[in-house]
């Protein structure tokens, strides 16, 4: 199995560490730009966002769970190899949710612990299961 698993994965020597550090925290700044502004959707009345977001149902669709794995599954197809895609996807979804709770927090003012718990698992569970995708559907 870890024969057939490290025949789909890329090597990494041709990339350079220093573009390695700058492609996770560019994919670090997406998942806390993004957590930040789900959350701003959420506490914002429909009628006070501008009229494409309205038509577009913007909020609803960020509040979508479909939605958060999709940019995970793309984020992990498109690292170089599935360390990368384990770290990346990780890094992303730990902005995302910071941002998103910490917001919520300070700026929305309640913090709901449960639900938060639910998506700190989330993320510590992702990971995993982002490599084993890239593994067996990308070649």
């Amino acid at each position: 199995m870890n024969k057939f698993l490290n025949n789909t994965r890329s090597t990494e020597n041709e990339t350079p560490v220093s573009r390695k550090i700058r492609n996770t925290i560019l994919i670090l700044c997406l998942g806390i730009v993004l957590g930040t502004f789900s959350k701003f959707l959420d506490n914002t009345a429909s009628n006070a966002l501008p009229f494409i977001f309205e038509y577009l149902d913007v909020r609803n669709f960020l509040g979508r769970f479909a939605v958060w794995l999709l940019i995970a599954l793309c984020i992990a197809i498109y690292s170089r190899s599935s360390l990368r895609a384990s770290l990346n996807v990780f890094v992303f979804f730990v902005g995302m949710v910071s941002s998103y709770y910490i917001y919520s927090n300070y700026v929305a003012g309640f913090l709901p612990k449960s639900y938060a718990m639910i998506w700190v698992g989330f993320t510590a569970i992702c990971c995993p299961y982002m490599v084993w995708c890239r593994a067996i559907f990308y070649k």
